[in-house]
C-alpha cells in the first residue's frame, strides 16, 4: 500500500511536467490563401508518439486581402506548407519559412489589395501566387515591404506614383509578370 501512494504521488509529480515538456508546437502556411495554422501536439517526451492536437486557423494581412479582393474560391482545400516549429528542447524549419514574411507583411498585403483595385484581380493574381510560393517568394515581397509607403495606396494615383518609381528602380517594364 504504501509503494502505491508513493508511484501515485510521483505520477503526479510528473505528469504536469511531462505534458509541458512533451508539446511540439508549429505553423503552417497555406499556399492558396496565405492564412497561418498554429499547430500544438502533445506527445509523450522525448518521443514522437502524438496523444492530443490542437490546431488554430489565423488569418494574416495577405490572406485577409486575397480574402476582401477575391482572388480565390469562397472555400478552397487548404495546402499547409510547414514553416517552423520546436518543443524545449529542437526546433524545426521547413519550406513554408520562405512565405512567412510575405503572408505577415501588412506592406505586401496593401500592394496586393492595392493591386486588385486599381489594376483588377487578373493583374493581382500573378503576385499572389508569386508571394505563396517557396520558391519565388523572398525576392519580390522583400522589395514591396521595403518600398510601399507606410499608409499604403489611399489613392490610384498614389499607387501609380509608386509603380513607376518601383518600376524604373528595379528595371523593370510596367506590365511585367512577377519575379
Amino acid at each position: 500500500m504504501r509503494h502505491g501512494r508513493l508511484l501515485i504521488i510521483l505520477a503526479c509529480l510528473l505528469l504536469p511536467v511531462a505534458v509541458l515538456i512533451g508539446q511540439f508546437e508549429s505553423t503552417s502556411i497555406c499556399t492558396i490563401c496565405g492564412e497561418s495554422q498554429r499547430t500544438r501536439e502533445f506527445r509523450i517526451p522525448f518521443t514522437s508518439l502524438t496523444y492530443f492536437v490542437t490546431r488554430k486557423q489565423i488569418a494574416t494581412p495577405l490572406s485577409t486581402a486575397i480574402h476582401s479582393a477575391g482572388l480565390l474560391p469562397a472555400t478552397h482545400a487548404h495546402q499547409w506548407l510547414f514553416a517552423s516549429g520546436g518543443d524545449r528542447f529542437s526546433c524545426a524549419i521547413g519550406e513554408g519559412r520562405h512565405i512567412f514574411s510575405a503572408v505577415t507583411s501588412p506592406a505586401v498585403a496593401s500592394f496586393v489589395a492595392a493591386t486588385a483595385k486599381y489594376r483588377g484581380p487578373s493583374a493581382a493574381q500573378p503576385w499572389v501566387t508569386a508571394l505563396l510560393d517557396p520558391n519565388r517568394s523572398s525576392h519580390p515581397s522583400g522589395a514591396i515591404a521595403v518600398t510601399v509607403p507606410p499608409g499604403g495606396f489611399p489613392t490610384q494615383t498614389a499607387y501609380d506614383r509608386w509603380r513607376q518609381e518601383v518600376e524604373e528602380m528595379l528595371g523593370i517594364s510596367p506590365n511585367a509578370s512577377p519575379p
